[in-house]
C-alpha cells in the first residue's frame, strides 16, 4: 500500500543517538515517500511503496542519494484570472467638448478611427450641460457615434453651465435627454479641492449627496453606478470625510510622477478610504506626460518609457484590485512642452506614440468578449533570476492561458531625463504538463508572436521592463 508523509526539515534534528549524517541519509531515503519540503514550503511528491537500499548488509542500511533529488521543484498550480477582465479594466480620458484643442480637429479623419482602433471600451469625459443646444448636440452626438461601436462613458458631473447650486441638479432631465444612450457610470466632482473655493468641502459633499440621490430615485438611471469625488491632492480627503453611503465606487488619481506605476497607488488608496470607506476604487485618472521641457513638480518621461510604464500599469493596477483605470489621456492637447499638453497616447497631430501602439497590441491580444465563465488553473513555475519581476496568469474562454511577465524596474532617469537601458532577464517557464503550443508576444514591439514552439514543457524567454506574454495552448 502506498504511503506518504508530511514533514519538515526541522523534524530531522538529531535526537537521542541519531547522528547528523544518519539524519540526512534518512531524509533522502524517505524523500520519494513524502511530501517534500524546501525552506518549509510544502510541495506534493508522489507516494511510493518501497525504498532501494545499499546491498552491503554489514554496513548501516543507507539509501542511494541522487542529486538533485527528484520531485523537489514542482510547478505551482496557479489560479487564472479572465483575460477579458484586464481589457475591461482599462479606460481612457477624452475631451470631446474641447473644441479649441486637437480634440476639435477632424472627427472622422483622425480622432474617431484612432479611438475605435485602440480597442478601449470605456471612456471618461465631462457630463456638461451647455446653455446652447447646438453644443450639446455636437458633443453628445459624437458620444453616441462611439457608443454605436461599443464604447460607453463615465461622465464627470458638476453643476450645469450657468448654475451655481451644488445641492440639487435642476438640469438633470435636460442632461439625460442628450446623455442617456451613452452613460455607463457617473462621477462626483473632479479635483474640486484644487479650485481653492472657500467652501469647496461643503460643495463636494452637497453635490455628491444630491447626485447619488437623483441617480438612485430616477428609474431611468437607478442601475447606473456612481463614483465618488476625486481629490487633486489625496491629503485633502481628510477634510471631505466619509461619503461612502453616497457612492458605489471611490475615485482616485494615483499619478506616479514619472516613477514606476505603483509609486503612489497605496497612498491614494489609503487616503481615499476616508471618503469612500470600504467601497471598491476606480482610478479615474492615471498616466504619464512626455513634455521633457516641463519643469513643474510633475516630472515627464520619454515616449519610450511611457509605453513601458503604461503597459505595466495595466497589469499592476489590475492585480492591486483597482476596478478600472482611466488613462489620462487619448490625445495631446497642444504643442508646447507644458505638461498639460503632453499626456496623450496620440501626439498633437494624431500620430501614435509608442504607448498607443503597445496598448493597442496588448488589448487586441487579450480581448475575449462573451458570456461569463470560471477560469481554471495552470501548473507552472518560473526559474532563473526572478528578483524584481512580476507575473500574472490569465485565461480565455477557449482555455488558452496567458502567462504575463515583466521587470518591475525604473525605465527612466528623472535626474538626467534619459531612458535607462535595462538588460533582459533570461528566465525559464516550466509547465506542469507539455503544452501543444506556446507562442511568445511582446506588445511593445508588435502584435505578432516573436517566437513559437510546439509540444514543449519548458520555454526560455527574455523578460524586459515591459510585459512579455506567453500564450499556452494545453
Amino acid at each position: 500500500m502506498a504511503i506518504s508523509y508530511r514533514w519538515r526539515i526541522s523534524d530531522l534534528r538529531p535526537r537521542n543517538r541519531l547522528t547528523p549524517i544518519t539524519a540526512i541519509a534518512l531524509f533522502w531515503a524517505a524523500l520519494p515517500l513524502t511530501t517534500a519540503c524546501i525552506d518549509d514550503t510544502l510541495v506534493e511528491a508522489p507516494a511510493v511503496s518501497s525504498v532501494r537500499a545499499l546491498p552491503d548488509s554489514s554496513a548501516p542500511s543507507l539509501p542511494i542519494v541522487r542529486w538533485p533529488p527528484p520531485n523537489v521543484f514542482q510547478p505551482t498550480l496557479v489560479h487564472a484570472k479572465r483575460a477579458d477582465d484586464v481589457v475591461n479594466s482599462v479606460g481612457v480620458n477624452v475631451h470631446l467638448g474641447y473644441f479649441d484643442t486637437p480634440y476639435g480637429w477632424p472627427w472622422d479623419g483622425v480622432f474617431k478611427p484612432k479611438l475605435i482602433a485602440l480597442g478601449i471600451r470605456h471612456l471618461r469625459d465631462g457630463g456638461v450641460v451647455y446653455l446652447d443646444d447646438r453644443s450639446n448636440e455636437i458633443v453628445y452626438g459624437r458620444m453616441k457615434e462611439l457608443a454605436d461601436h461599443g464604447l460607453k462613458f463615465n461622465l464627470i458631473m458638476r453643476p450645469a453651465v450657468g448654475d451655481v447650486s451644488y445641492s440639487d441638479l435642476p438640469q438633470f432631465d435636460r442632461f439625460l435627454h442628450y446623455a442617456a444612450p451613452v452613460i455607463e457610470s457617473v462621477e462626483g466632482m473632479n479635483e474640486h479641492d484644487l479650485s481653492w473655493r472657500s467652501d469647496w468641502v461643503g460643495e463636494v459633499r452637497s453635490f455628491q449627496r444630491a447626485l447619488f440621490d437623483r441617480i438612485r430615485r430616477d428609474p431611468r438611471t437607478a442601475h447606473v453606478p456612481v463614483y465618488g469625488p476625486s481629490m487633486g491632492d489625496p491629503a485633502n480627503a481628510a477634510q471631505v470625510g466619509d461619503l461612502s453611503s453616497h457612492m458605489d465606487y471611490g475615485a482616485i488619481h494615483p499619478y506616479s510622477g514619472g516613477r514606476q506605476p505603483l509609486a503612489m497607488l497605496a497612498e491614494h488608496q489609503s487616503k481615499a478610504r476616508l471618503v469612500s470607506g470600504d467601497k471598491p476604487l476606480v482610478a479615474t485618472e492615471a498616466g504619464y506626460h512626455t513634455g521633457l521641457g516641463d519643469r513643474s513638480d510633475h516630472p515627464p518621461v520619454s515616449e519610450q518609457a511611457m509605453a513601458r510604464y503604461i503597459t505595466r500599469l495595466v497589469f499592476e493596477f489590475f492585480d492591486a484590485g483597482v476596478a478600472r483605470t482611466y488613462l489620462y489621456e487619448l490625445l495631446d492637447q497642444g504643442s508646447t512642452q507644458d505638461r498639460e499638453h503632453n499626456f496623450g497616447l496620440l501626439r498633437v497631430d494624431g500620430s501614435e506614440k509608442p504607448a498607443y501602439f503597445a496598448l493597442k497590441n496588448l488589448l487586441a491580444l487579450l480581448t475575449d468578449p462573451g458570456p461569463d465563465f470560471s477560469p481554471g488553473r495552470l501548473a507552472f513555475t518560473v526559474t532563473g533570476d526572478t528578483v524584481g519581476t512580476r507575473r500574472t496568469l490569465l485565461e480565455k474562454r477557449d482555455r488558452r492561458f496567458y502567462i504575463v511577465i515583466w521587470q518591475a524596474a525604473t525605465s527612466f532617469d528623472l535626474a538626467t531625463r534619459t531612458d535607462i537601458s535595462r538588460a533582459e532577464k533570461h528566465l525559464t517557464v516550466e509547465l506542469g504538463a507539455p503544452a501543444s503550443q506556446v507562442r511568445i508576444f511582446v506588445p511593445l514591439t508588435g502584435a505578432s508572436p516573436v517566437h513559437q514552439v510546439d509540444r514543449v514543457a519548458s520555454v526560455s524567454v527574455g523578460v524586459p521592463d515591459s510585459p512579455v506574454v506567453l500564450e499556452v495552448i494545453p
